[in-house]
């Protein structure tokens, strides 16, 4: 009965491990923004100023920003930014210790905002700073492939 007991145990370990994390594409980001413009039925005009990496301080812009990175696990409710995974998309520009801390710094929450405002606020923070300018010359370049 042990045996069997550490044999299933393992097994839902490798199950687990499986189940982790996958890295985000470009494409991801297409998809996740696509089906959020759709849920939240954000409008043309705001959807072409997200598109050119304008995000007003509006709480649909909030909302969308929560959603695709909600939908793309690299944020959630409770600890906002999954800083590990969004370092680890761009570990071939930095290093983990070099990211990790802009990435933290931009996911405090001291005011307790709600999920959407700190994820906007997040972004906004992230954005400012060399991981935004990445993320943005990466999309642009997707986007301009797609073209």
């Amino acid at each position: 009965m042990k045996l069997f007991a550490a044999v299933f145990a393992l097994c839902m370990v490798a199950l687990a491990s499986s189940a982790a994390f996958q890295d985000k594409t470009e494409d991801d980001f297409f998809k996740a923004s696509a089906a959020c413009a759709e849920k939240l039925k954000i409008p043309a005009s705001l959807l072409e100023k997200l598109q050119q990496f304008e995000y007003p301080d509006e709480e649909l812009v909030h909302e969308d920003i929560k959603c695709v990175f909600s939908t793309l696990e690299l944020f959630n409710d409770k600890t906002g930014y999954n800083v590990e995974h969004v370092a680890d998309l761009y570990k071939d520009k930095a290093n983990a210790e070099e990211l990790i801390p802009i990435l933290s710094n931009c996911n405090k929450n001291p005011t307790n905002e709600p999920a959407a405002k700190w994820a906007y606020k997040g972004f906004q923070c992230i954005m400012a700073s060399k991981v935004g300018q990445w993320f943005k010359d990466d999309i642009t370049k997707q986007a301009a492939a797609k073209a």
